[in-house]
């Protein structure tokens, strides 16, 4: 795997964080009527829109910043996907336990669990093993 499509994906991930985290805090109320599946999740509440909104923001920042700074990657990235994976898994935990029926956790999952939460999981576990390997190479020239 090339650092260049690292970055590239961190980038796509970051910037589809960042993209909902502002429609989701300058337009809560729009958002909420936009995305099909959040209205059956209960009334709109622009407050706790806009909380969730900083969320993304906050994990859209620290994944930038893991694309463009390598001393500080390893950490931006388990920062900026944390939160990321706990919301995916919740979604997952809602339908195994009859919260959330399967068609709209089936419409949920492409947002939630799509992009960037797979793309995001599947590059953390490429760069880790390519971590590792680069460790133990460096290990064994020792």
């Amino acid at each position: 795997m090339s650092e260049r499509f690292a970055k590239a994906m961190i980038c796509f991930a970051a910037l589809g964080c960042i993209a909902n985290a502002i429609f989701m805090i300058v337009a809560p109320m729009k958002w909420y009527l936009t995305v099909p599946t959040v209205s059956q999740t209960g009334p709109a509440n622009s407050h706790f829109i806009t909380d969730v909104g900083l969320a993304y923001l906050c994990c859209g920042l620290m994944l930038s910043y893991g694309a463009s700074s390598p001393s500080g990657r390893w950490q931006s990235l388990i920062a900026g996907v944390m939160w990321l994976i706990a919301h995916g898994l919740f979604h997952v935990f809602e339908f195994a336990t009859g919260k959330a029926t399967a068609s709209r956790f089936l419409r949920d999952a492409p947002g939630v669990l799509g992009l960037p939460l797979l793309v995001m999981t599947a590059l953390f576990i490429l760069l880790v093993t390519h971590r590792v390997s680069a460790d133990a190479r460096s290990r064994r020239k020792d």
